[in-house]
């Protein structure tokens, strides 16, 4: 919602113009079935040490309530190392007021993204931004 500056251009025939164009809130964003969610990655800036597994919870809102997200049956985990030859998708399990986490025990040191989808929510891999993990020999 707000003003935005709209400039148009055609080719045929040849005009340009600008305008203001104000964009109110949808009746309808408050409360739609499948609506987003708000993910907090609990581990983030955290420092994994290899050969131990670990816990990576992530808590899990609604945008609008800010209230948490309970009973979702299908957050999965997808942690890649980049470029990609390893990966990993895990299911995640409810450990909590809207917390959700999985355990992985690292194959080797290095940095790891890690990225989150519900389905259910129209939420995919990648729809959310991910989160870099290093992992730590010692």
């Amino acid at each position: 919602p707000g003003r935005s500056n709209v400039a148009v251009l055609t080719d045929q025939p040849r005009l340009t113009h600008c305008f203001q164009l104000d964009v109110a809130q949808s009746p309808n964003s408050k409360r739609q079935a499948g609506a987003a969610i708000a993910v907090e990655p609990l581990f983030k800036g955290k420092q994994l040490k290899l050969g131990k597994p670990a816990t990576l919870t992530f808590k899990i809102t609604d945008p609008v309530t800010n209230e948490p997200v309970k009973g979702l049956r299908d957050v999965q985990v997808l942690i890649v190392e980049p470029p990609g030859v390893w990966q990993v998708r895990l299911w995640a399990k409810e450990a909590g007021e809207g917390l959700y986490e999985v355990t992985q025990d690292f194959p080797e040191a290095g940095l790891y993204r890690v990225m989150l989808q519900v389905e259910s929510r129209g939420v995919r891999f990648n729809h959310l931004p991910f989160v870099s993990v290093p992992v730590n020999k010692e």
